[in-house]
This record gives structure tokens, sequence and C-alpha cells, in this order.
């Protein structure tokens, strides 16, 4: 009893300190459903909204808000987010990671689980916070007349939590995910008549009378308030690493005696070894307590995004901010415009036109069909009794005001603009949507340019997820912990049986051994495409590849399904599977006029198969020849390319050198030319000299013969100098010829 007092004044004063800090924070969430649900002037100024109501007043609550927090929602909704397990040794392998991936799969389809990560999500992205948990439940409930031993088996679920405000967390905790929580409290304000009913048989206490002081604010005059509790207990072990004959075991030192005959101590070190517990309470009694298996507690959060605040210089206090936490002012703002505008609109006069007592009195008619059809003319009466019949009253006047509009819808566009820049998105147009671009590739831009400023609220979700995965991985060894047939999940969404924990099966897969889980896995997060995105693409391929009609056949199922016709789209994919896919359903023995069909369809697949094999046997070795003719007619044009280079080559050398003899030959045949017009110019010159000579000497002789009386001396003389003058120019004439010689060698 002692134990009880102490546990339950432990629960008490954790769960008082935990709703003390979290008070403030439910407050602002409250503020922000009430936004949520419409009621602005009621959540943001409601001494404002009672003046109006007093004076009857409008004040008009817009929605301007649920289009952005629906986008964001609707975004996870349409990418799902999946768990990924891989392998990490000790025993783990790709088989043991696929089991339990697929495992958890099944486990969310079981659970509704995107129903319960998007009410978690929802409640981040309204109030600031929200929460999801995981349970155990039998998987049927037994038939008491033949009880069997899977009476005995459970299964893990996933349950969402709607409301949020009944779950308070460790205020001591800092990751938005919950992982580090030593405690956390469920509670629920339960009728004292439905509190009988249900733990009537395990409450000792049945009178509440006088408890309130022990238990403040558990209990009202109609109600209690039942909290489920958790929390996690660590206890300091030793963990040793012991030598042994037969290897090195790690082993507690609290189980080491039976061992340590067996064994040297080769290293040690001190360890928390946690045990969590649930406990159901009602302030001043447990009703319940169990030990969880799992190392953690099975609640996991989300949070919007979280700041810390310090300005009074205590302890920091946090803060969940939601996605409309900062837009209030500007929404009120808005709210307020839209009422200006609205009492403007409703300021104009309805009356058209004014005039005196009586003016209208016998033209009531076509006074009031004016305001509804054209009319030719007005009339009115120019004397009332009033003015006695003397006074002519002037016309009457047309009322016109014209309500400043256009001034006021600036005004509210610039509080929807205020309102965008709060939550997020982007307040001015981008540059594809000032050219109006509506191509997808300008829309899918658009979209991620208004998301980039909420991308941390779905970081959030995404850790959650990945939490969720870890406590499930954590799990699956202790509920699944028994030679059992298990159904499991394909990333197809296709079911199938296997065989898990059973020595006797080969094939059977291993979750628990020897009292211990198998091998150390790691969770992840993968996030596919949007599911209407990826049916639209897949059915689109399908379409593209159906064209072939050696292809159809073989996929006209697949083709059917993807277009999700619905049942009868099931019954016409049923009727389309070929045989060779199509498996008899269970108990039922396969048609033998099908087995010989199929058998029969074989063979002529099979001849099929042979001859497009020999076809392609002779593809290939025409293809082959074909190759070998190109092989050889490359050889011989690069042969005949050698070859005319080599003619070119020589036709060059050969040219060259007769162009070398043709110019040597003409240089020849002009040192020669040269040679004989030097010999001919010598001979005329001798010729010339000796002329010259003979003139000379017919010359003196005629002297000689005019002369008689020169003397015979001087004819001597003359003669000498004409032989000498002959033989100095046959000298001269064979110099020259000498030359020429050698000019011509």
């Amino acid at each position: 009893m002692a134990t009880d007092d102490n546990t339950l004044k432990d629960i008490r004063e954790a769960f008082a300190e935990d709703q003390r800090q979290w008070d403030p924070i439910r407050k602002e969430g409250a503020t922000d459903m009430l936004m949520a649900t419409g009621q602005i002037w009621e959540a943001l100024d409601p001494d404002g909204l009672a003046v109006r109501q007093k004076a009857k007043r409008p004040a008009l609550n817009l929605d301007e808000l649920s289009q952005y927090a629906n986008q964001l929602v609707n975004e996870i909704r349409a990418n799902k987010r999946a768990i990924l397990v891989t392998p990490l040794g000790y025993g783990a392998n790709d088989k043991t990671a696929e089991l339990r991936q697929n495992l958890i799969r099944q486990i969310e389809y079981r659970s509704n689980a995107q129903t319960a990560y998007t009410t978690m999500f929802d409640g981040a992205v309204h109030r600031g916070y929200g929460f999801c948990r995981i349970r155990a439940q039998y998987v049927a409930e037994p038939d008491l007349t033949h009880p069997q031993a899977s009476d005995f088996d459970q299964e893990l679920i996933i349950d969402s939590i709607p409301n949020p405000d009944l779950v308070t967390p460790d205020a001591n905790s800092v990751k938005q995910d919950g992982s580090d929580m030593r405690r956390c409290t469920l509670y629920q304000i339960l009728p004292k008549a439905d509190f009988r009913h249900r733990f009537g048989a395990k409450a000792k206490i049945a009178n509440f009378e006088g408890r309130q002081a022990d238990a403040p604010g558990w209990f009202t005059e109609d109600s209690v308030l039942i909290a489920e509790h958790w929390r996690i207990d660590t206890t300091s072990r030793k963990l040793v690493l012991l030598k042994t004959p037969t290897g090195i075991l790690p082993v507690f030192a609290d189980d080491m005696p039976a061992l340590k005959a067996r064994g040297d101590n080769m290293r040690e070190r001190e360890v928390e070894s946690p045990r969590v517990r649930q406990y159901f309470v009602n302030g001043v009694e447990v009703l319940d307590q169990t030990t969880w298996p799992g190392r953690y507690i099975p609640v996991v959060s989300c949070f919007g995004k979280v700041i810390y605040l310090n300005a009074t210089g205590d302890a920091s206090k946090r803060v969940l901010l939601s996605l409309t936490r900062l837009a209030r002012d500007p929404v009120l703002l808005y709210c307020y415009i839209r009422t200006c505008e609205a009492e403007a609109i409703g300021g104009v006069p309805r009356a058209t036109s004014i005039g005196y007592q009586g003016q209208f009195t016998g033209h009531e008619g076509e006074w009031q069909r004016a305001n509804r059809e054209p009319v030719p003319y007005l009339e009115v009466n120019a004397f009332t009794d009033a003015t006695g019949g003397v006074t002519v009253l002037p016309l009457p006047q047309r009322q016109s005001w014209d309500p400043p509009l256009q001034n006021l819808e600036i005004a509210a566009e610039s509080a929807r603009r205020a309102i965008q820049a709060a939550i997020g998105s982007t307040p001015l147009p981008t540059a594809a949507q000032r050219r109006n671009e509506k191509s997808g590739v300008a829309l899918k831009q658009i979209e991620m340019v208004q998301q980039k400023g909420q991308f941390h609220y779905i970081d959030h979700y995404e850790e959650s997820v990945s939490r969720v995965g870890v406590i499930l991985e954590d799990l699956l060894p202790h509920y699944y912990d028994t030679a059992r047939d298990v159904t499991v999940r394909k990333p197809d969404d296709q079911t199938t049986m296997v065989r898990i924990n059973d020595p006797a099966d080969a094939q059977s897969v291993w979750l628990k051994k020897e009292g211990e889980p198998v091998g150390v896995h790691d969770v992840t997060i993968s996030t596919g495409p949007a599911k209407d995105s990826e049916r639209e693409a897949a059915s689109d391929f399908a379409d593209s590849i159906a064209q072939n009609p050696q292809v159809f056949p073989v996929i006209a199922d697949l083709v059917v399904r993807l277009k999700n016709l619905g049942p009868i789209g099931d019954e016409i994919a049923e009727r389309l599977t070929p045989p060779q896919f199509r498996q008899p359903k269970e108990g039922q023995e396969q048609d033998p006029r099908v087995v010989m069909q199929e058998l029969a369809q074989a063979k002529e697949r099979l001849g099929q198969a042979e001859q497009v094999m020999n076809q392609l046997k002779q593809e290939v070795d025409i293809q082959a020849a074909k190759q070998q003719a190109d092989l050889k007619k490359a050889e011989i044009d690069r042969d005949t390319k050698l070859e005319l280079q080599r003619m070119q080559d020589a036709t060059s050398i050969a040219v060259a050198q007769i162009n070398a003899s043709a110019k040597i030959g003409l240089a020849r045949d002009e040192a020669q030319m040269k040679a004989i017009a030097i010999d001919a110019s010598a001979a005329e010159a001798a010729a010339a000299r000796q002329h010259e000579a003979e003139m000379a000497a017919q010359q003196h002789a005629q002297a000689l013969e005019q002369q008689d009386a020169a003397g015979q001396q001087e004819q001597t003389l003359q003669v000498q100098a004409g032989e000498q003058q002959a033989s100095l120019a046959e000298q001269q004439a064979a110099q020259q010829q000498q030359e020429s010689q050698q000019v011509s060698e």
C-alpha cells in the first residue's frame, strides 16, 4: 500500500507539473482552433464583438485561413510516407528487414494508420501540436466453445488521438517527436456512472467524498478523471564482456554467477536498463498497472514550429506555433475591413427620391414602377394642402451615395497579403504568374514556391512517422514472438502469408529466436509521388506498351486494374488474367481443361519461341555475313586508297623530276644559244676586221701605186702593221670562243 501511495504521489505531482507548463500552450491552441472554426471575433476580440452585438452592428467572420491549412494537410494525404527498414548487422539481413517492413505496412493497413498520421499532423498545423499512439490487441476474440492456441496471438495497432488536449507529454522533453519523453499522461474525464461500469471490478474506492484534498482537480460532483500514465524507470546494471572457451559473450553482472567459472572478465561498463510501466489511476487509487515490453513510451508527438523564449530571464519558455498563429492580427483586420464594407453597403439609402408630404399623392404607382421599369415621365403635385395652393413646390430630389468600396477593397487585399506572409505563403506573384504561364512545369514551380515557407511542418511530420516505425520495429519481436503465420503486405499492396519463428520450417523468418530479437535494424522514411499521380503515370505507361499486340495479352488485367474502374473493373481484370498468371482460389482445384489448355499454349509458345530462335539465328548469320562482307569491302577500299596514294606520290615525284630535267635542259639550251651567239659575233667581228684589213691593203696598194714616191720601207712597215692587227684580231676571236665554251660547259 505504501508503494502505491508513493507511486500515486509521483504520478499526481508529475501530472500537475506537466499540466502547468502545457496550459499556456493549450490556451493558445484553443484560440487557434476557434479561428479554424470560423469564430474570428470570438477568438481575437470578444469585447469588440459584444459591443457590436449590443449595437446590432455586423461582425463578419470570413474564412481566409482554412485554404492554406487544408492545402498543407492535403499535401500529406496525397503523398503518403512509407516506413523503410534496413539491416544493420548482428544477425539482421535483407530477408529479416523485408519481413519487418512488410509487416509494418500490414499494421498500417489494418490500423488505417494514414488517418492517425493525418490527424496528428492536422493538430500540429491548426493548433501547434498533435499525437498518435501504438497499442496491442488480440487478433481475434476466442470462440469459447472451441478455444485455440492462436487466441493468444496479438497484433500491434496505430491509433489516432482526435483531441490532443487529452495528452500531457513530459514537460522536460525537447525533441519534437517525443523520443526523449520519460513520462506521458493520457487522460479522460468520465461520468461516475461510466467509471463504475468500466472500473467497478478493479476499483476499491467507490465513494470519493472527502478525497478532493488528496487529489485536487481529479474529481467533481459528477465526474472522475482517469489517467493512463506512462513512465520509464531505469536501473543501473553492469555489462560485462566475458571470454569463455566457446567465444566472447556479453552478459550482465547479476547474471554472471553461473558463468563466472567458465570465463574471464575482459571488459565492463555501467549501462542504464529502461523499463516502461503503464498505470491507470484516478488520483487516489492505482486501478491497473502493466510492464510494457518495449523500450519506448508508445506515444508519438508532432509539433509545429518550436521556439524558445527567455524574455524574463527565468527558464526558457517553449512556444509551439501553429500555421495560423502569426496570422491572427491580419485575419482580424481582414474581417474588420469586410465588416466595414458590409456596413457601407448597408448604409446606401433605399429611397431613391425625396419630396414633400403629399407631393406624390395620386402618382404613387408611377413612382414605384420607376425603380423596376422605364417610364416616359413622372408627375408630382405642385401644391399640397400644407402650401395652401399658393407656393409651387420644387421637384423631388434624387438621393445618390456611393460607398468607398474601392478603398476598402484595396485595404482588404493588403490584409490578405499580410495573412499570406504570416503563414509562409508567398504574398507576391512569381515571374511565372506575372507572365500568366499555365504549363505543367510552370504550375508545379508556382506550387513549390508557395510551399517553401511551410517545409518545417513537413519535416516534423516525417520525423514523427519515422518515430512510429522505430517503436514498431522495437515491439515486433515481443508481440510476434511465437511460431505462426502472419499476413504481410508488399509494396504493390498485395498480401501474402509468411511463416515466422518456426524451427521446423527451413523457410521461416525469425523475429525472435531463443528469447532475443534477431538482428539490429534501422528505420527511415520514404516519400513517394501522389497516389493519383503515381496511378496516372502507371496507367499512361501501360497504355503505351499495350499498343504492342504481342505484349497486351500478357498485361491486359494490369491495365484494367490501373484504370480504377471499381468492382466491375476487378471482374474484367479477373477474366483477362492470362492463365499462366492465374492462381486457383484456396480450396479449389485447378480445372484439368485449363491445365491442358495451358500445356497446349505452353507447347505453342515453345514452338513460337523455337521459330523466333531460328529466325534470330538466321538474322544473326545474315548479319554476320554482312559484317564479313563489310569488313572485306573495307579492306579492299583501304588497299585501293593506299595504292592510289602510292601512285599519286610516284606521279608527283616523276613530275617533279621531269620539271627539274626540263629546267636543266632549258638552261643548257639557253647557254648553248648564248655560246652560238657569241661565236657568231666573234666571226662577224673577225670578218669585219679581215675586210677592213683587205680594204686597207687595197688602199695601201693603191697608195703605193699612186704614190710612187713612197719608199719600200714604209710599205713594209704598213704591211707588218696590218699583219699585227690581223693577228690581234684572231687572238681576240680565239679568246671569245674559249669564253663561250667555258660558259657552255
